[in-house]
């Protein structure tokens, strides 16, 4: 016997819990969310470290900016959150030949490239197709107005690919040629300080804040009676002007309603089943297959103690190209990627590696073990002969992109998706049924046309579809 809900949210992810909640909160209380991981929060995923030794932030980490931020905004009136005390305006680099850069010269690189960043060239972006041409264009322009000798063109490059790389951990994507140069102006950031942490209990409190209202609601079981977990969704069909969910255990519900908040990553792989019996308009097709995602993973090394300066904010790793070589041939290439190791927030003996890319997925790969081994194996080849470096007690690493669940960390605006004139508009349209009804939305992240890619611009979403129910509900009566 199948199970009638009026709404069904697929992902207890920020977006679903957000739509959840809306919902709840409006009189809307027949509602079920599915969720395939055995923990809610998406791509929301504080972990405890062992042995009592903090939390760390496998996703999103920081709240960025202030205003109009729906996230900041929750959380500050409760005084959950403070400004981060670790920026990259004080990062140690250092080359593959072990030459630590002076602190001049860091303080000039970094400084051209915030500038770069934060005053965009309108002529030199329009004949741009993608971030990584923009960027690659304006610094070798800045290069050649510096006249530093002290700055050589080994470093210029080597201080480009880091960049490089850390743009693509910001955007999401694997190259910042796969970035549209559109983003620029597509994406929004919100005023005020970008880099916000949680002071207790970590991002996974922005959940308890948005269903606190419902848990009071319901004497605290609105989570264990609406959320159910370890039920991956694996076909929806259409059946007399109502959804149907069939779920990978068999269980079919029914609703008037579904809300769709799974990341871009698994709409790209699992679209054609998932719709197998709901044919999607093309332009949607498109979109799907043309917006991006692409992997970032985090790698924490805990230690006995704080090895490095204590007055650094963390360590860039500027490659020579010939001993990536040296790597590639061994093929271990992937942690040539290990492009900068950061301190985190309230965790003192603790580093935090990112990875980006394909060197990401292949890292994903391997036993913790091995991770820990290569990576210790690289501070020692950058920083050995300046510190004495212990063997990490322990590895922990985030794996976003194997996690069928996700298929990726965050969405990011494509070249190819540019030249098709395919946007997160067309992938939050809602399918109809045969009477005209809204009843598949979309919701998450990457159907944000501004703010994709972060928690508050997924929390919007899911307030937008809600409101899109209640709205339709109200048209119908």
């Amino acid at each position: 016997m199948s199970i009638i809900k009026e709404v069904i949210i697929i992902g207890a992810g920020v977006a679903g819990i957000a739509a959840a909640t809306r919902l709840f909160e409006h009189g809307i209380e027949n509602i079920l969310v599915l969720e395939a991981e055995n923990r809610i929060g998406g791509r929301v995923n504080t972990v405890d470290l062992p042995n009592d030794d903090g939390f760390v932030e496998f996703g999103a980490q920081w709240i960025h900016g202030e205003e109009k931020n729906a996230v900041f905004e929750m959380a500050a009136s409760r005084n959950f959150i403070r400004p981060s005390h670790l920026t990259l305006d004080n990062m140690l680099y250092v080359r593959s030949s072990s030459k630590i850069v002076n602190l001049k010269t860091s303080h000039i690189l970094y400084n051209q490239f915030k500038l770069i960043r934060t005053n965009i060239d309108k002529l030199v972006l329009k004949k741009c197709k993608s971030s990584g041409e923009y960027f690659t264009c304006r610094f070798l322009e800045a290069f050649e107005k510096m006249n530093n000798d002290e700055i050589s063109s080994d470093l210029q490059k080597e201080f480009l690919e880091w960049c490089h790389q850390f743009i693509n951990s910001y955007d999401g994507t694997d190259s910042w040629f796969n970035s549209a140069s559109s983003s620029f102006h597509e994406f929004w950031e919100c005023a005020g300080n970008q880099y916000i942490v949680w002071e207790k209990g970590g991002y996974r409190t922005i959940l308890s804040i948005m269903m606190e209202k419902c848990e009071k609601i319901t004497n605290g079981n609105f989570s264990k009676n609406l959320i159910i977990k370890n039920t991956p969704v694996k076909k929806i069909s259409m059946v007399d002007n109502m959804i149907h969910v069939e779920c990978d255990n068999d269980t079919i519900y029914l609703a008037n309603h579904v809300i769709i908040t799974v990341s871009l990553g698994v709409l790209k792989k699992k679209y054609k089943k998932l719709f197998e019996e709901i044919p999607l308009p093309e332009e949607k097709i498109l979109a799907i297959e043309n917006l991006g995602i692409g992997t970032v993973n985090k790698i924490f090394l805990k230690f006995s103690h704080q090895w490095w300066p204590g007055d650094i904010n963390g360590i860039g790793l500027l490659w020579d190209p010939k001993d990536k070589e040296i790597y590639i041939k061994q093929e271990v290439g992937w942690v040539t990627d290990v492009f900068s190791f950061c301190r985190i927030d309230g965790v003192p003996n603790v580093l935090c590696g990112w990875v980006t890319g394909p060197s990401s997925q292949i890292m994903e790969t391997l036993d913790e073990t091995v991770v820990q081994t290569y990576l210790w194996e690289i501070l020692k080849k950058f920083l050995g002969n300046h510190y004495d470096i212990p063997k990490p007690e322990y590895c922990i690493r985030s794996t976003w992109y194997s996690n069928d669940h996700f298929c990726g960390s965050y969405s990011f605006r494509s070249p190819s998706s540019d030249e098709l004139g395919v946007s997160s508009g067309i992938l939050s349209t809602p399918l109809s049924n045969k009477i005209g009804d809204p009843v598949v939305l979309f919701a998450g992240e990457a159907t944000h046309p501004h703010y994709y890619s972060t928690v508050h611009g997924a929390v919007e979403t899911g307030w937008r579809e809600a409101d899109r129910i209640l709205n339709f509900r109200k048209m119908k009566k």
